[in-house]
C-alpha cells in the first residue's frame, strides 16, 4: 500500500515539476517591466502567478505527503494483527498521530492558499458580484410604486432581513454563496 501510494505520488509531482519547467515564469520580463512601470498586472499575469506558485506549493505538499507516507498510508488489514475476527470488514481507525498530522497538513495547506490569495484582497468586485452583493446583503435603493407610505416613484432604502439575505433568492445562479 506504501509503495503505491508513493508510486502514485510521485507521478503527480512528476506532472507538477513538469508543469513548472514548462510554464510561463511569474518573473517573465513583460511583468516585471509592467510593475516597475507602475501598471496594474493583467488577467495573464494572475493566471501565471497563481499556476506557478500554485504547483510550486502542491509540489511541497507532494512531497511532504511522499515522505510522510509510512504515518498516513495503512498496510493490509489481517485477522491476526488487528485482533478482529476474521470476515468483519470495519475501516482501520487511525492513531492520534496520524490525525494530527492530517489536521497540521490541512491547516498548513488552508494558510499557504490564503497567502497566495491575500494579495488580490484590494481588486475591486466584478459585476455580477458587485451585484450579487448589493442585491442579497447589503441592500438595495427601491422606487416607491408598492410602498403604502411613500409617495410613487420616490426612492426609499429596501433593508434586507437574515432570513431573506440566507434564504430569499429567487434563482440558484449569483446567490451571494456561489460568489
Amino acid at each position: 500500500m506504501k509503495r503505491t501510494a508513493r508510486s502514485i505520488l510521485a507521478a503527480i509531482a512528476a506532472g507538477i515539476v513538469a508543469l513548472l519547467v514548462l510554464a510561463p515564469k511569474p518573473w517573465a520580463i513583460a511583468t516585471i517591466l509592467r510593475g516597475e512601470m507602475g501598471l496594474s498586472p493583467q488577467l495573464q499575469d494572475h493566471v501565471i502567478r497563481g499556476v506557478w506558485y500554485g504547483g510550486a506549493i502542491g509540489l511541497v505538499f507532494v512531497l511532504l505527503l511522499i515522505a510522510t507516507a509510512g504515518l498516513w498510508v495503512g498496510g493490509p488489514s489481517t485477522a491476526s494483527s488487528s485482533g478482529r475476527k476474521p470476515g468483519k470488514d470495519r475501516p482501520e481507525i487511525p492513531d492520534k498521530r496520524s490525525r494530527n498530522t492530517i489536521i497540521i497538513l490541512a491547516l498548513t495547506a488552508t494558510f499557504a492558499a490564503g497567502c497566495t490569495a491575500f494579495p488580490r484582497l484590494s481588486q475591486s468586485l466584478w459585476g455580477d458580484e458587485d451585484y450579487s452583493l448589493r442585491f442579497h446583503l447589503l441592500g438595495q435603493f427601491a422606487r416607491a410604486q408598492d410602498h403604502p407610505r411613500l409617495e410613487d416613484g420616490r426612492p426609499y432604502f429596501l433593508k434586507l432581513s437574515w432570513m431573506n439575505t440566507a434564504f430569499g433568492y429567487a434563482t440558484t445562479n449569483n446567490h451571494f454563496l456561489y460568489s
